[in-house]
């Protein structure tokens, strides 16, 4: 009886070592691949790109960077038929908003937008500044700006 316990746990030792082995290879390698990144990889390094899309749990753009940004599926003032919706209804049909907005009024920028979660701009750091969806500004500007809830400026 004896034997056969003996030999049963000899087995087990067996596939064990070849187990730890197998691992103690993967964290070699592992290690190795770390020693090696870590020698290759120089801080002095420049990533060159034309935009970053920042996106949130959700899938949704939150953050746009870039020269001139990157265009959104998720930004109100990127999409014609979000704008016409929400913003429309707040101007008289003479005053021909659609039109305005479409040929005159500037979205892009350079630099970096912060959406929130319904695709507004909320804050804007760019050179130069989108126009407010309203209406076109006088000259270019730089600056920071913060929007309401709805995409309007509420200072700069």
């Amino acid at each position: 009886m004896k034997v056969i316990e003996l030999q049963v746990l000899c087995d087990k030792l067996e596939r064990q070592q070849k187990v730890l082995f197998f691992l103690v290879v993967i964290l070699f390698g592992m290690l190795i691949s770390l020693i090696i990144g870590i020698y290759t990889f120089s801080a002095e390094e420049i990533i060159t790109t034309k935009g970053i899309v920042i996106v949130d749990e959700d899938g949704k753009d939150r953050i746009l960077i870039g020269a001139p940004i990157p265009r959104s599926e998720n930004r109100i003032r990127d999409d014609l038929k979000k704008v016409e919706d929400i913003y429309g209804p707040d101007f008289p049909p003479e005053a021909n908003f659609m039109n305005l907005y479409k040929n005159k009024f500037e979205s892009s920028t350079n630099g970096i937008v912060l959406l929130d979660k319904n695709g507004f701009d909320r804050i804007i750091l760019d050179d130069p500044v989108p126009d407010p969806y309203f209406g076109s500004r006088i000259g270019p500007s730089t600056c920071l700006v913060i929007n309401d809830s709805l995409g309007a400026e509420r200072t700069s």
